[in-house]
């Protein structure tokens, strides 16, 4: 119980008030949860639309939509994301790269980055027939979510501070095939047939994105966990616009 309040803790912004105690303690075996979590947040981005769409026009419905994403994650992982941008590409090495990261301040690149990734969302939401949307809703932020946990069973943390150190490696083969089966279940239920394809590209897509990271800074830390989450949302819209279109 404790390790799914980790989950929940982390991934959204809903507390206990012992967030601190609850992260140290579980946050790696939290990991089983993940997908869970998406789901939950899934569920209420499709209680959104389902209450808007009949007042809203579907531009508004969408936008909307984004903003309940990002209220409810507490934009940590758009913030994980910005960071990653600004230190890869103004850092010349891995040292230099952890520190622009660690800044607290978002430099320009990042902030044109989200200004990309946040139009791009909801450009391919806008794409996104209504009656597969309930679907898109559900398994955008679960294989995000998925996706986390993916990368840190196939890398280790680049620093030995910071939170991403418990997503990596050595991930317990339960907390993996926990997180795995569900989302392969829930996927199906939504998908049926289509459960291989979407899978297979989620998976790839992670893959390349951790290789990437592991080139360049040895590892993971929280702020490419949250850059592998939000492109992966991205990647998984992009997956429905294709197969709809």
């Amino acid at each position: 119980m404790k390790s799914m309040v980790a989950a929940i803790q982390f991934l959204t912004i809903f507390s206990s008030g012992k967030r601190g105690k609850v992260t140290s303690n579980y946050l790696s075996r939290s990991l089983f949860y993940f997908p869970f979590v998406g789901l939950l947040i899934g569920g209420c981005l499709v209680g959104l639309n389902f209450v808007l769409s009949k007042h809203l026009n579907h531009s508004v419905v969408n936008l909307s939509i984004i903003l309940l994403l990002v209220i409810l994650t507490g934009a940590l992982h758009l913030d994980g994301f910005a960071d990653t941008v600004d230190g890869f590409y103004a850092g010349k090495d891995k040292q230099e790269i952890l520190k622009i990261m660690g800044d607290s301040h978002i430099g320009t690149m990042g902030v044109i980055a989200l200004i990309i990734l946040i139009l791009l969302k909801f450009a391919l939401l806008e794409g996104i027939p209504e009656g597969i949307k309930y679907k898109v809703l559900l398994l955008m932020p679960l294989s995000s979510r998925w996706a986390m946990v993916v990368s840190g069973s196939l890398s280790k943390g680049a620093k030995t501070e910071g939170l991403g150190k418990f997503f990596c490696k050595p991930v317990r083969l339960r907390e993996w095939l926990g997180a795995t089966l569900f989302t392969l279940i829930v996927t199906f239920l939504i998908l049926k047939t289509q459960l291989p394809l979407f899978i297979l590209s989620i998976f790839l897509f992670t893959l390349i994105l951790t290789r990437y990271i592991i080139r360049k800074i040895g590892g993971m830390t929280g702020d490419t966990f949250g850059a592998i989450n939000e492109l992966t949302e991205v990647f998984s819209l992009l997956i429905f616009s294709l197969v709809s279109s």
